[in-house]
């Protein structure tokens, strides 16, 4: 007989091994939205559901068909994602005429790399966004394979993005409760409590 498991509907987890007691409260002082793949959010080792824990990050779902809807809402925001030359800190740079003082917010796209991509090419409306890139150490994040190298969850480039704009604390807050989840969670796996 299969043994059945209560999971928190917050962080996914057995709820004997729920880490959300330990989220952060991280104010984010500019608006940040997450924008996620659908298949991203059903996932238990997504790191954008450990943003909206622990901070005021709002999220909304892709898809191709709502392109023009969510162009009009976000066309004053910048995009997290890596830029042609990436080798400087917070790299932003526009690939519009858009002016940096009328960036309003910051959108994050939640997807694998490969999601990403595909959103990328699928909502042209995104490539033309001003964008934001990271410069951190390698990603530390150890719950799927077959990722890029470069590539940081989502939690982490928020966190280093954070730790950028002089908010160290607030970001290291967040790794810090990162590596708690991913304790749990391998923890949990282990025990057969995931599938």
């Amino acid at each position: 007989m299969e043994a059945s498991f209560i999971y928190c509907i917050h962080c996914t987890l057995p709820l004997p091994t729920c880490v959300c007691q330990y989220a952060p409260k991280v104010s984010l002082a500019t608006p940040c939205t997450l924008l996620y793949h659908p298949k991203e959010y059903t996932k238990r080792s997504n790191t954008g559901r450990l943003l909206k824990i622990s901070t005021n990050i709002e999220t909304t779902s892709w898809h191709r068909l709502k392109s023009s809807e969510l162009e009009k809402q976000f066309k004053h925001y910048a995009l997290f994602y890596p830029g042609e030359d990436t080798s400087t800190a917070n790299n932003t740079h526009a690939t519009t005429e858009q002016d940096h003082n009328e960036i309003q917010g910051y959108l994050i796209l939640d997807a694998t790399w490969q999601e990403s991509q595909k959103m990328m090419r699928q909502s042209p409306w995104l490539a033309k966004l001003p964008r934001v890139s990271i410069k951190a150490p390698q990603s530390d994040y150890r719950l799927r394979r077959n990722q890029n190298q470069q590539g940081l969850s989502t939690l982490e480039s928020v966190a280093y993005w954070l730790i950028e704009q002089n908010q160290r604390n607030c970001g290291l807050e967040l790794i810090q409760f990162l590596n708690c989840f991913q304790d749990a969670y391998l923890k949990a796996r282990q025990a057969g409590q995931l599938k």
